[in-house]
């Protein structure tokens, strides 16, 4: 396999990207959620989401990912196909720049033949910031998903986003803010300060400036062609079902 790295800043959009070229074998992968399972809003109804812990520590910033890996090329895939050397079980290894691994479970596979490569306990670890995955030998079109626990490093050490908690240690300020509305009035009258929201919401906004990625701007074409590499996915729901329309052809006249 051409690739065996992966690093995970963002979610990838709705598109399913390929991170292993071999001929006709193609290795795909697709950040399905990256969500915090922290109680924003501060409701009566968090549950256990309250007490997510590892050991006898609580989590700090907690945040949970699902990632899918898919076998989408022409042929099979073999153990054979990954770009580690044979004496190495570890097949593919994903790296989060912000964020610890404090666990990962296996939570879909498409083969049950695919179980044993998880179980024989080579290749699937986790360790700060990386997750390792094995060689999984896939047919054409199998798939796994893997949930991430993961905890924001380091945390909050500010009420105010400005001074420093007492008793936290010297460095950067950080904090956070309980809507984007928030987040982008602490970020203007803050001098220094950076943030980060969805595009419509910070666009024309007075005391902003947008940041530049390697001299790109935040843009859907950007971010959908991976030259602006800080983007996320968005769900939207309905409570109800839609109501059905009448609809009929267009038609055209010269």
């Amino acid at each position: 396999m051409a690739l065996a790295t992966l690093g995970v800043v963002v979610p990838g959009l709705a598109a399913l990207y390929e991170f292993g070229v071999k001929g006709r074998k193609r290795l795909g992968y697709r950040v399905q959620m990256d969500t915090t399972a922290s109680n924003v809003v501060k409701t009566e109804h968090d549950g256990p989401f309250a007490q997510l812990m590892v050991g006898a520590r609580k989590l700090e910033d907690p945040t949970i990912v699902l990632l899918r890996i898919e076998n989408n090329g022409a042929t099979n895939i073999d153990e054979s196909d990954y770009s580690r050397p044979h004496s190495d079980d570890t097949g593919i290894t994903v790296t989060f720049t912000d964020r610890n691994v404090v666990g990962a479970v296996i939570t879909e596979v498409s083969d049950t033949n695919m179980r044993s490569s998880f179980q024989n306990g080579g290749g699937f670890t986790v360790k700060d910031n990386v997750l390792e995955l094995p060689k999984v030998p896939m047919n054409r079109a199998e798939l796994y998903k893997v949930l991430i626990a993961l905890e924001r490093e380091p945390g909050s050490n500010s009420d105010d986003c400005r001074n420093r908690d007492p008793g936290s240690p010297a460095g950067v300020v950080r904090c956070a803010r309980d809507s984007t509305d928030a987040v982008l009035r602490t970020v203007a009258s803050t001098p220094g300060a950076m943030g980060y929201s969805e595009l419509g919401a910070a666009a024309n906004r007075k005391g902003l400036v947008a940041i530049r990625i390697n001299g790109h701007p935040a843009t859907v074409a950007d971010a959908d062609h991976g030259t602006y590499p800080f983007w996320e996915t968005e769900f939207g729901t309905r409570t109800a079902s839609p109501r059905p329309t009448r609809w009929r052809p267009a038609s055209c006249a010269t």
